[in-house]
């Protein structure tokens, strides 16, 4: 009995947690569990959104919102690295008459740039992921990061599989322009 078709069984959600395109989900297009999923695609936070964050930064340092300023600089809103800044800032805060873009810069030197490759599971799993695809599919997502990395601009495709490879991986993002 298909769980879709069974009233008793429709009260019933299950969600799962991660990224993955649904060829990852779907073994067989025909006969699947998954067939009747659809995909959240989130977004990096705005301002207001990260502010929920301040208290955290209140409790340690009298220059929590320029601390956050900073932050974002960094992270342009990635919920992930910015909530992961933000928590090695309540772990260590910089002292006091510490500059603070120098301290975040230093943070952010130490838990991605120096071994975050290693240590870092969120970079690693972009690594494993870029690693993972085909040959073709690597060069198209080499190509279009290195176009971000010179500053170019890249108008999404949408449904792109090497841009939504880097989406999953979490190395871009889709940002809209103000008019």
């Amino acid at each position: 009995v298909a769980a879709a078709d069974e009233p008793s069984l429709a009260r019933l959600t299950f969600c799962i947690f991660g990224v993955a395109t649904p060829a990852e989900l779907i073994k067989d297009a025909t006969r699947t569990p998954f067939n009747i999923g659809r995909g959240i695609r989130l977004a990096d936070f705005a301002r207001a959104e990260a502010e929920a964050l301040l208290p955290d930064l209140e409790a340690v340092s009298p220059k929590a919102r320029a601390l956050l300023d900073v932050v974002l600089g960094w992270t342009s809103g990635h919920p992930y690295m910015t909530q992961r800044v933000c928590m090695a800032i309540a772990k260590e805060p910089p002292p006091d008459g510490a500059g603070v873009e120098e301290h975040v810069d230093a943070l952010v030197d130490r838990l991605f740039l120096q071994r975050g490759r290693t240590e870092e599971p969120n970079l690693a799993y972009a690594e494993k992921r870029l690693l993972k695809a085909e040959r073709g599919m690597q060069t198209q997502m080499l190509r279009i990061y290195r176009r971000l990395l010179h500053g170019d601009t890249v108008a999404p495709k949408g449904d792109d599989p090497a841009e939504i490879e880097l989406r999953l991986a979490g190395l871009v993002a889709d940002h809209v322009e103000a008019s």
